[in-house]
């Protein structure tokens, strides 16, 4: 899910060594993935948008294996399929063929 984050200069009496840190911190604790940042000028300051996401950590994350399952209907024809690269394309005597 995208997300926005604006920072405007005028927060840190724009002091732009603050804002940059400000800004710095938000990113190290964040990690964030940018989409898109825009600089603009705001009255007498600046004001930085970052549209981004947060990324998901592996840890955050299921193993791919208990999300992925063959239904039972297709496991006789998978058991059947050859699956090693270096035997392609199959004979058409080794069984089926080579989905599209």
């Amino acid at each position: 899910m995208y997300r926005l984050k604006i920072f405007a200069s005028v927060d840190d009496h724009n002091d732009l060594r603050i804002f940059e840190n400000r800004i710095n911190v938000w990113l190290n604790q964040i990690d964030p993935l940018i989409h898109l940042m825009g600089q603009s000028a705001h009255s007498n300051g600046l004001v930085i948008t970052f549209v981004y996401e947060i990324p998901q950590r592996p840890e955050d994350k299921e193993p791919a294996t208990t999300e992925t399952t063959v239904p039972a209907i297709f496991q006789e024809e998978l058991d059947q399929t050859i699956l090693d690269p270096e035997h392609w394309p199959p004979s058409p005597t080794e069984g089926p063929s080579r989905p599209a």
